[in-house]
């Protein structure tokens, strides 16, 4: 099931994806499995055309078809963007591989981040890229509870 504004949901993802998570300004997505919350995805930085994206996944096989649909649907059908952007570390590479393999491709490198050196990739996507994901049609959605 795909649950849309749960605060306890948002709270466990965005500390997943280690982003702070605003209930005024942001949105998060969740994936529900069993009674058990499998990852999500949480929407920040919304500009004009745009805004970031941070999945995050508790368990293994997270992600679903209706997680995957919803969370292009939503930036690009419901709030007509052009693109969405999303940041990972470069020492992710697991991150790096799911974003790849959604779709979305490398903008710029942010060096030196962290401690050590390590710095940031920022990915985006745009409708032409994600289209692929938005022809799987949902089975369930349920607003603000899981």
């Amino acid at each position: 099931m795909i649950v849309f504004g749960n605060q306890d949901d948002a709270r466990v993802i965005s500390d997943m994806a280690k982003v702070a998570f605003d209930p005024q300004r942001d949105v998060v997505i969740a994936s529900i499995r069993n009674g058990y919350l499998m990852g999500g995805v949480i929407y920040t930085g919304f500009a004009s055309a745009s805004c970031y994206v941070h999945f995050a996944g508790l368990r293994r096989n997270w992600i679903c078809r209706d997680l995957l649909w919803v969370s292009f649907d939503y930036p690009f059908k419901q709030l007509s963007f052009d693109r969405i952007y999303g940041i990972v570390p470069e020492s992710n590479h697991r991150s790096i591989r799911l974003v790849v393999h959604l779709g979305f491709f490398e903008v710029t490198r942010i060096p030196h981040r962290y401690r050590g050196g390590g710095g940031d990739i920022v990915y985006a996507i745009d409708y032409e890229r994600a289209k692929q994901w938005l022809t799987i049609k949902p089975r369930m959605f349920q607003t603000g509870v899981s």
